[in-house]
């Protein structure tokens, strides 16, 4: 999402944009301008100038004048990256002014100028200015010629293929979600034997466990990866129910195997038993929303950049 005082930047400056940022050149410097999201605490407005590869000497300059023009420019922090300047303006009680983010700008110029970057006015990986246009490569700005354009789409095209051959083992992550999964199922049988209620945090807890197994053995990444956290989840809740009856069972004076016998042929235990799974099966769509959102792949993409047009 992009915020008013971005796009009222990219409207005087005629810039770009991408999905939550504006981009473009100022005084033949590369800068982008965006807010973070809006659920972020601290929310802040960001701006990124592109530098290409610094030396340490030039590197040590910036930061020094940088480090003694923080009050003057009244941003909140900053960082040097490989290629480009990275500041924040922190906005907990109040917005930034864009006099303060062209103030900005103005002093990163003259910084930039004074140790010798050059503008970057030109193609981004060749240098070249011959024929160079504006593109978002997966949301950020960039100016390529068409020969480096085609290079980025190329390799973005063999990442989707490796991707696809990676996607065809996923039994160790699988295997490793449901070992990790073991202390929520604990958990789970500990607060349902002796609370007799369900809870939101327990889902939430497999669920992470199951993800946190998956990542721990290495568990191939792909588009089914979600989709095999998810039926962890609801293989240890499952479990997990199964073993809070064996445990009330066993309470009652009767060994695991009688136990067992009477969880699979008692119509009432096994109705109690459908019906805590189904119950528990709903609350894990909720976990398993959050495993959807926060794996859910992003495709890699390079299109040429549109120009803010005010809707």
């Amino acid at each position: 999402m992009i915020f008013p005082k971005a796009k009222k930047l990219a409207r005087e400056l005629d810039w770009y944009t991408a999905k939550d940022l504006v981009f473009g050149l100022y005084k033949g410097y590369f800068f982008s301008v965006g807010d973070a999201a809006i659920t972020n605490n601290p929310q802040y407005k960001f701006v990124v100038v592109k530098t290409g590869e610094l030396t340490d000497e030039q590197v040590a300059i910036v930061e020094k004048a940088l480090f003694d023009n923080k009050s003057v420019l009244k941003f909140t922090m900053f960082r040097i990256t490989k290629y480009g300047l990275h500041f924040e303006f922190h906005e907990n009680f109040k917005f930034t002014k864009l006099e303060r983010v062209y103030a900005l700008f103005d002093f990163a110029v003259d910084i930039l100028k004074q140790v010798g970057v050059p503008e970057q006015n030109n193609c981004h990986d060749c240098d070249t200015k011959e024929r160079i246009q504006y593109y978002n490569i997966n949301d950020e700005g960039a100016i390529l010629c068409p020969s480096c354009a085609g290079k980025v789409e190329d390799t973005f095209n063999e990442a989707a293929r490796e991707r696809v051959l990676s996607e065809k083992g996923y039994l160790a992550g699988f295997l490793g979600a449901l070992a990790f999964s073991i202390p929520g199922i604990i958990a789970w049988v500990l607060v349902s034997f002796f609370w007799g209620k369900l809870t939101i945090v327990l889902i939430l807890a497999i669920s992470i466990l199951s993800f946190k197994g998956y990542v721990y053995f290495k568990g191939k990444q792909g588009t089914g990866t979600r989709y095999l956290i998810f039926l962890s989840t609801i293989v240890s809740v499952i479990i997990a129910n199964t073993a809070t009856i064996l445990a009330a069972l066993m309470n009652e004076g009767f060994d695991f195997d009688h136990s067992l016998g009477i969880m699979f042929e008692d119509q009432e235990v096994w109705s109690i038993l459908i019906h805590d799974n189904l119950l528990s099966l709903g609350l894990s769509l909720i976990g398993g929303i959050w495993i959807m959102s926060s794996l859910k792949h992003k495709e890699l993409s390079i299109i040429p950049a549109k120009k803010f047009v005010e809707a």
